[in-house]
Parts: C-alpha cells; structure tokens; sequence
C-alpha cells in the first residue's frame, strides 16, 4: 500500500514540476511577442506557446496554435504551417473532437502531398488511422 502511494505521490509532483516549468517556458514566450516582427520567428514563437499549453491547456493551445498558422499562411512559411495544422489536429484528437482533428490532419495531407516526403505524409497517415 505504501508503495503505490508513494508512486502517487511522485507523479503528481513531477506533473506539479512539470506544468511549473511549462509556466516560465510561456512567460518567457509571451515577454518575446510584443517586440516581434510579422515573420517566421514570431509564426515560431505562436507555435511554441501553442505546444506548451498542449499538456494542460487545450483551449489556450489551440489559440496560440490558430495564430501560429495565420501567420504562417500570410508568409507563406511551410514548416510553421505544417507543425501548426499537426498540432492542431493532435489538439483537437487529445480533445476528444475526433471530426475536427480529422478535418486538420487531412488539410495537412494535402498539403503535404504538394509539398513533401511521402514519408511524412506516412506518419500523418497513422495519425489519420488512429482517429478513425
């Protein structure tokens, strides 16, 4: 009995630790945007706010993620486009919004097929599968 207590316990400290590490990773990213240009550092900067709030903090993920891929699409930035639609799909999966992620993750195929490897349209695949 002592011992799953104790493991109980570990986790929810480290989940404590985590999600404050994750609080000064976002304050740092927030304190950076106002002085930000309209380009890829600040779509880059959107989307790592986005992915910090990924594991406590769906809604506030998936606003910083939207503005990460805004902006993107204005600069016509492929990879923050890219990441952006992938973590929003995996948002919305995490969610339990299994159409909206499946309405993202197939955005991202066919951008990806006019655009990349076929290997990671491959991954997005499983991802697809894995929604189904």
């Amino acid at each position: 009995m002592a011992k799953y207590v104790t493991v109980i316990l570990i986790y929810l400290l480290s989940t404590g630790i985590a999600h404050g590490q994750d609080s000064k990773i976002i304050d740092s990213l927030v304190h950076e945007l106002p002085g930000q240009k309209e380009d890829t550092v600040k779509a880059h900067l959107l989307y790592e706010l986005g992915n910090s709030y990924f594991s406590f903090n769906n809604d506030s993920a998936l606003y910083w993620l939207v503005r990460s891929l805004q902006l993107s699409q204005d600069l016509e930035y492929n990879e923050g486009i890219r990441k952006s639609l992938k973590k929003i799909g995996r948002t919305h999966e995490e969610n339990g919004n299994f159409k909206e992620a499946l309405t993202f993750y197939k955005r991202l195929l066919a951008f990806m097929e006019a655009d990349t490897s076929n290997l990671e349209a491959a991954y997005l695949y499983t991802d697809i599968g894995t929604v189904y």
